[in-house]
C-alpha cells in the first residue's frame, strides 16, 4: 500500500520530519478519585507535548520485510473498571472514565493507514493483572482478553516472616495486521511474552514490589491492526529489599467509546468531553470492540 499522496518520503534529503502530540493521561472514579492531569481534557499551555519523528523504517522479525513507519497523534476517551479481590475473597469494582492524549505508530499496510488529515473511530482497549509476591498467575501463560478466573490458584510461597520477592518476566512484544498480504505480522518478542516459560534469565528479575502482564488491542473500522503485550516489574521495585503487595492480584480494564487521529501537530485539542458521544461511533464498530473484549 503506497504512502498518502503528497508526503513527504522518507528520509528525504536533510528532512527529518517531527510531529508535536499531547501526552496526558487523565482518570476519574466514581468516588471522586483523580489521577493524572486535569488539563487532558482541556489542553492548554501546562500540557505536556512530546516530539516524535514522524516517519521510519520497521524491519519484520519474522519475514525480514521492511515496513514503512508513520507516528500520528491520538486522543481517546473512554470507561473502565479496576477489579480487586477483598480480603474476604470477594470481588470489588472501581469504576471510571479517561481522556488520553498521544501518539500512535501506524504500520504500513496495516487497517487505516490511508486516511486525510483526521480520522475518528481508531479504538482500543486495555487490559492489566497485577500480582503480588504470593501470587503466581502473572508468570503464566496469558489468554486475551484477559478474564478474572472464578477460583485463583496462589501457588506462591506459604506465610513466612522473612521478606521474599518473586520471579517477574520483563518483555515486550507487538504485532500488526497486515492488511495487503492478510496475515498477522509479529515481533519475534511476542510469542515468548505471551509465554514467557522459555525466556532466558536476562528476562526474568527478582520483584519485590507487583508484577504485571499488560495487553492491548487497537482497531479500526471493524477491523483489529495491531495488539501488544509487556510483562514488567512495577514502580521501580526491582533491585529493591521492601517486600510490597504480597496478595495483590488486580485486573484493570478500559475501552475507548470515542477517538481521533490526526497527522499535523497538537491536532486533536478539539477532542474535548462531550465532544464526541459514543453515540458517534457506528454500531458496528461498538459491537465488533465488545467482541474483541469478550471474546
Amino acid at each position: 500500500m503506497k504512502l498518502i499522496t503528497g508526503l513527504i518520503p522518507l528520509f528525504a534529503a536533510s528532512d527529518r520530519e517531527f510531529i508535536k502530540c499531547y501526552e496526558c493521561f487523565h482518570q476519574l472514579f466514581e468516588n471522586g478519585m483523580e489521577v493524572g492531569s486535569a488539563d487532558c481534557i482541556n489542553p492548554d499551555e501546562n500540557t505536556k507535548i512530546s516530539e516524535k519523528l514522524r516517519f521510519k523504517t520497521h524491519t519484520s522479525t519474522s519475514t525480514g520485510k521492511v515496513w514503512n513507519l508513520r507516528t500520528d497523534c491520538q486522543a481517546v476517551k473512554g470507561t473502565g473498571y479496576e477489579e480487586i479481590m477483598l480480603p474476604n475473597g470477594e470481588p470489588g469494582w472501581n469504576h471510571f472514565t479517561f481522556t488520553e492524549r498521544g501518539h500512535f505508530e501506524y504500520l504500513e499496510g496495516a487497517p487505516g493507514y490511508d486516511y486525510n488529515g483526521k480520522v475518528e473511530g481508531a479504538l482500543h482497549t486495555l487490559e492489566l493483572h497485577s500480582c503480588g509476591s504470593d501470587v503466581d498467575e502473572c508468570s503464566k501463560f496469558v489468554t486475551f482478553p484477559i478474564i478474572e478466573p472464578e477460583l485463583f490458584d496462589l501457588a506462591g510461597p506459604g506465610p513466612s516472616s522473612d521478606p521474599h520477592g518473586q520471579d517477574c518476566y520483563k518483555c515486550e512484544g507487538k504485532s500488526h495486521f497486515d492488511e495487503t498480504g492478510g496475515q498477522w505480522e509479529e515481533s519475534a518478542e511476542f510469542k515468548l511474552c505471551e509465554t514467557p516459560t522459555q525466556m532466558l534469565s536476562d528476562n526474568i528479575t527478582d520483584c519485590w514490589g507487583t508484577c504485571e502482564v499488560q495487553r492491548q488491542s487497537f482497531m479500526y473500522k471493524n477491523v483489529e491492526m495491531s495488539r501488544e503485550v509487556k510483562r514488567f516489574c512495577n514502580n521501580g521495585t526491582e533491585n529493591s529489599n521492601t517486600q510490597k503487595n504480597t496478595n495483590m492480584n488486580e485486573f484493570h480494564h478500559q475501552k475507548a467509546d470515542a477517538s481521533i487521529m490526526c497527522q499535523s501537530d497538537l491536532c486533536n485539542f478539539d477532542f474535548i468531553a462531550g465532544g464526541f458521544s459514543i453515540t458517534e461511533v457506528s454500531t458496528s464498530l461498538l459491537i465488533a470492540l465488545i467482541a474483541l473484549f469478550y471474546h
